[in-house]
């Protein structure tokens, strides 16, 4: 079972082993109606929503320098409802790629949600949710990959501009879990 952390940790490690699982959200089914009355409220706030398919992290382990996980498949309005209701129980968490993109004095880059997402006006690290476009045929997850796809939208710098730091660095904070690729310009 997985367990919020009341407060951030940070964690290096060399690799991720990731994995798309065929497995229902328990927490989606059980709240389904109050999810579809929930998702007709904010869409009727804000039209441009979309409620597209992403993945939630549903199981992982830290192992010999590697990140296992397995990641569920739900609706983005089920996420919507989870973390709008303050992400309770401990089955799932929010995790995503970010890149920590480092400019050679020093600075780093960061973005501003722009109007309509959820995360309107907040300052993050370029990155996004795991969607379909991340999983292969396999079923593994390239977070680095997805990562640097999010640069290019995001900042409309190519990654492959950009010197990747080896490795990956874990910040967990609540529910949430940021997979970060690091960067140097």
């Amino acid at each position: 079972m997985l367990r919020c952390e009341s407060e951030g940790r940070v964690v290096r490690v060399e690799t991720c082993s990731l994995t798309a699982v065929d497995r229902p959200w328990p927490y989606a089914q059980d709240n389904a109606g109050a999810i579809d009355a929930h998702w007709h409220r904010r869409t009727a706030e804000n039209p441009k929503f979309f409620n597209g398919r992403i993945r939630m992290l549903s199981s992982y382990s830290i192992d010999g320098g590697t990140l296992h996980g397995q990641f569920l498949e739900t609706d983005f309005k089920n996420f919507l409802y989870w973390r709008d209701h303050g992400e309770p129980g401990t089955v799932v968490r929010d995790a995503f790629g970010s890149a920590l993109i480092r400019s050679s004095d020093g600075g780093v880059l960061l973005g501003r949600q722009r109007p309509g997402n959820v995360n309107t006006g907040v300052a993050y690290l370029p990155g996004g949710f795991i969607d379909p476009r991340d999983v292969g045929l396999d079923g593994r997850i390239d977070i680095a990959a997805s990562t640097a796809r999010e640069v290019t939208e995001e900042t409309g710098l190519s990654a492959q501009c950009l010197t990747r730091q080896p490795g990956f660095v874990l910040a967990f904070y609540r529910c949430q879990l940021s997979i970060v690729v690091e960067y140097c310009g």
